[in-house]
């Protein structure tokens, strides 16, 4: 497996040597000042089906907003998120259960 490691912070070389312990081809990155940083659900490590989380900077939310075709009036907007919850003064976002999991609650 090859892995990107964007190291941002103090932790990133650690998680670098983690991956590269396990076997990974690590190419480190030293970044800062991110626009976006997106994560998805990895199975080899161990993360659970469906999460997804996105960080987005002054730039990123820019570029959204500047940008005509990106989502507008959908729960896949993160212009609409930002506008009806952050600009709104909401400290978090309201938890979108995933359908899977629902369903097995019944």
């Amino acid at each position: 497996m090859r892995v990107l490691n964007l190291v941002s912070g103090p932790y990133g070389e650690v998680i670098g040597r983690w991956l590269a312990a396990g076997g990974a081809d690590v190419q480190s990155l030293a970044v800062t000042d991110l626009d976006w940083v997106v994560i998805g659900p990895q199975k080899a490590l161990a993360g659970p089906a469906g999460v997804s989380a996105v960080v987005t900077g002054p730039q990123g939310w820019a570029r959204m907003d500047a940008n005509p075709v990106a989502p507008r009036n959908s729960i896949l907007s993160l212009l609409d998120w930002k506008r009806n919850w952050i600009d709104a003064g909401r400290a978090t976002l309201p938890v979108i259960c995933h359908q899977l999991e629902m369903r097995e609650m019944d």
